[in-house]
């Protein structure tokens, strides 16, 4: 399967996710935005579209034109019922793409913190046998205010009620950074700890939070990353696909 990831920040990879990916023989694409490549114009190889975090928000499009083509992608592989995942960011764009509602946070979410499977979540094949409290990773200021039409949740925070959502079988929304190594999340930290610390947060906090956190969430984020290879980034066929174009959206 060719899988299309989608970067909006140099220090924002793959990470795990794209290591599991290349374990499972996929073909990867990583187009960083961040760097000024380009969305490929034609999209009748990819089979599957991962839509990574990033420091910009879903209502910057005249800074960040891309974001609308995304949502335009993400609307088109959603249709033709192809594996769409988005994290943070991404997991906003979907909502947005699909119908959803996304909007700026009363405070916002940064370090390690409990998200919760609600009851749906806890008997979903994906996440059966999942704790339901695990820590995760948080970085962001925006939220899914509102899903999209169809969308099931599936986990909240505190902070946080739209944590991880599924609409249908194949599109998946999950906020939190479960992709993420204890080094990236530490440099992530250094790199944004102006925003950490103008947000009333001490930085040395959220470090040591995750060097505390960070071995089980390590353990229970890996399985996340098998399963979503296993369950959504699975065979699939190019046959009976609609053409692209950005007028789809």
């Amino acid at each position: 399967m060719a899988v299309l990831i989608l970067q909006h920040h140099e220090d924002e990879v793959p990470g795990r996710l794209g290591e599991v990916l290349a374990q499972n023989s996929h073909e990867i694409n990583v187009v960083k935005l961040c760097a000024g490549e380009d969305l490929p114009s034609d999209y009748g190889d990819i089979d599957g579209l991962v839509v990574l975090g990033g420091p910009m928000n879903i209502d910057e499009i005249e800074e960040h034109p891309y974001l609308e083509c995304e949502m335009a992608l993400i609307k088109w592989m959603h249709q033709q019922e192809l594996p769409v995942l988005g994290v943070c960011l991404g997991a906003q764009l979907i909502a947005k793409a699909l119908g959803g509602e996304v909007g700026q946070m009363s405070e916002v979410e940064i370090g390690m913190g409990d998200v919760e499977l609600n009851h749906i979540g806890r008997m979903d094949a994906m996440l059966y046998g999942m704790p339901w409290r695990t820590s995760q990773f948080h970085m962001h200021g925006y939220e899914v205010t509102q899903l999209p039409k169809g969308a099931t949740l599936l986990a909240s925070s505190k902070s946080c009620k739209n944590q991880l959502f599924c609409v249908g079988m194949r599109t998946w929304g999950v906020q939190y950074h479960f992709e993420w190594d204890k080094q990236t999340m530490l440099n992530i930290v250094e790199r944004f700890s102006a925003w950490i610390q103008d947000s009333q947060i001490d930085v040395g906090t959220i470090r040591s939070g995750i060097e505390v956190s960070y071995d089980l969430h390590r353990h229970f984020s890996d399985r996340l990353c098998d399963r979503l290879v296993l369950l959504v980034f699975n065979a699939t066929t190019r046959s009976n696909r609609a053409a692209w174009s950005p007028a789809n959206f």
